[in-house]
């Protein structure tokens, strides 16, 4: 079925409304077939063949990336920037399959500050300080955002609904849907929603549109991915870019990704588990992606 973007979904990360965002194509909302379960499982499954195989990714444990961060638009500078500028070279390591995260600046006036995401309590510390666990909201949706996208295609594999939603039409091309997420495939107020946009010809993927309930309930966007190139045998984007408005081309953020290693050792303050007493207080992540 063709299904055009409205405004509405595709800011990144923009406020719909007080209500829940739901982002499911209008052919599931409308109805629920085994057949669109078969092939969707079918169509991810294809999609993930292309990007070099769930297993390969796995093998790989861990990637560093080498990225440069550009705020485009005065709205995602204002309300999302973690960074103290916008075009910070940083260095991302993380495991695959999980949320250990280690981030470090390499320039600027931050240089050597670093970020560490310990499944999910997140600290900062400037060089030779302690780690500061209230660093703030934005840094923790930014890092737990961003990681789930680096690991996309293959990320979407665990999820327990996974549904073909027809075609989707964007900038005059069409792409195959694919809505992913958790329990049911109803919005619920502590589970994420995903769709992926993928080219029906390269089965690589193209958009990502998303919720995120643990910033908003009402929060939605779209993420375009491209420049795919191969690395180790699995496919990696140039480019990871969050819109203001996707169909005009309206750019909020873009990741301009230089250099990729897979198999890399995760530093130590990753793979360490917070203390008690910053869990107690800072809580379990309440969605699920």
């Amino acid at each position: 079925m063709r299904r055009g973007i409205t405004t509405c979904l595709i800011l990144a990360v923009g406020i719909l409304s007080g209500c829940l965002a739901d982002i499911r194509p209008d052919s599931i909302k409308s109805t629920t077939r085994p057949e669109a379960d078969a092939r969707g499982r079918q169509l991810l499954a294809e999609v993930i063949s292309a990007h070099g195989g769930l297993e390969r990714w796995k093998q790989a444990k861990t990637v560093e990336v080498t990225a440069r961060d550009h705020w485009e638009h005065w709205m995602g500078r204002l309300m999302f920037m973690p960074q103290k500028e916008s075009g910070q070279l940083m260095r991302w390591q993380t495991s695959l399959g999980g949320d250990q995260v280690y981030i470090e600046m390499r320039e600027g006036p931050t240089k050597g500050e670093k970020w560490v995401m310990q499944d999910w309590p997140l600290y900062r510390a400037a060089p030779g300080d302690q780690p500061d666990y209230g660093a703030g909201k934005k840094i923790h949706f930014y890092v737990a955002t961003m990681n789930y996208a680096l690991q996309l295609p293959f990320r979407s594999a665990n999820a327990e609904v996974v549904r073909y939603g027809g075609q989707g039409s964007l900038r005059g091309k069409q792409y195959d849907l694919i809505y992913t997420t958790w329990h049911t495939a109803e919005p619920q107020k502590d589970t994420n929603q995903y769709v992926l946009w993928v080219d029906p010809v390269t089965h690589e993927l193209a958009y990502l549109q998303l919720t995120d309930r643990e910033l908003m309930k009402g929060a939605a966007g779209m993420m375009g991915f491209s420049g795919w190139r191969t690395i180790d045998g699995l496919k990696v984007p140039s480019r990871i870019t969050s819109y203001h408005n996707a169909e005009k081309n309206v750019v909020l953020h873009d990741l301009h990704i230089e250099s990729v290693l897979f198999g890399s050792d995760l530093p130590r303050e990753a793979q360490a588990s917070a203390p008690a007493s910053i869990v107690n207080e800072f809580g379990e992540r309440k969605t699920r992606f």
